[in-house]
């Protein structure tokens, strides 16, 4: 699946597969009808005998109704994120060189990082299903607020966790980050090696017949540069 949508983002189409469009899609119709359902609740309430009882029911139906939209919104913020990251390996390949052992791990350990993120993708999904069983135990008499407050404490942790999936976002943003800095100072490193090599071997020319010591300094020079040059390759 991943491989996939790596190859539509090289075609040019820049986004997730359609299969999650359309589910996100479902969702938000689903999430439409749950609110659709709480404000339905709400003008129930608005009846009920118990002030107290109604408060609470009115609180914990827009946390429910904000809860929901929150999840997508952030489900949908993480798609995306995913599809750029999933660009950015694209763009790494491509300006590969010599060094492709090193730097192919590294990309496969950012494809497994993306891989936990499209697993926190579905754990979005569940945490969606409990906003939905959440409404529905808001349709019911005020006898279970107890119930109602327990799934309230399970959408904060959900709420918590989402938090750590985006300081690994952040994290995994500036490994990248640092390899591109890598590698654009060893191809400077590179750059500068070359050219003190080529100085070196003009040097070299220049020298006559007499001038022996100078010979040898200059070949001593080039070979110094010849295992820089090999060890800046090998990092």
């Amino acid at each position: 699946m991943l491989e996939q949508e790596k190859e539509r983002a090289a075609a040019g189409e820049g986004r997730v597969g359609t299969h999650d469009d359309e589910y996100v899609a479902e969702l938000r119709a689903d999430l439409e009808a749950a609110r659709g359902v709480i404000g339905e609740l709400q003008k129930q309430l608005a009846a009920a005998d118990d002030a107290d009882a109604l408060a609470q029911l009115r609180a914990l139906a827009l946390e429910a109704r904000d809860a929901a939209t929150t999840a997508e919104q952030e489900r949908d913020a993480a798609l995306a994120r995913v599809a750029e990251l999933e660009k950015s390996v694209e763009a790494m390949r491509e300006h590969m060189d010599g060094d492709a052992g090193v730097l192919s791990q590294r990309i496969h350990d950012l494809e497994a990082e993306i891989s936990d993120l499209r697993l926190d993708l579905d754990n979005k999904d569940v945490e969606i299903a409990a906003l939905r069983i959440a409404k529905e135990e808001a349709e019911r008499p005020s006898d279970e607020l107890a119930r109602l407050r327990e799934r309230v404490v399970e959408l904060e942790h959900a709420a918590t966790e989402r938090d750590a999936a985006k300081q690994e976002l952040a994290a995994l943003h500036k490994t990248l980050q640092q390899l591109r800095a890598d590698l654009e100072h060893r191809d400077e490193m590179l750059d500068k090696l070359l050219v003190e090599k080529d100085e070196a071997v003009a040097r070299l020319s220049q020298v006559d017949v007499d001038g022996m010591k100078t010979l040898a300094d200059a070949r001593a020079e080039i070979k110094r540069l010849g295992r820089m040059l090999e060890e800046a390759n090998n990092e």
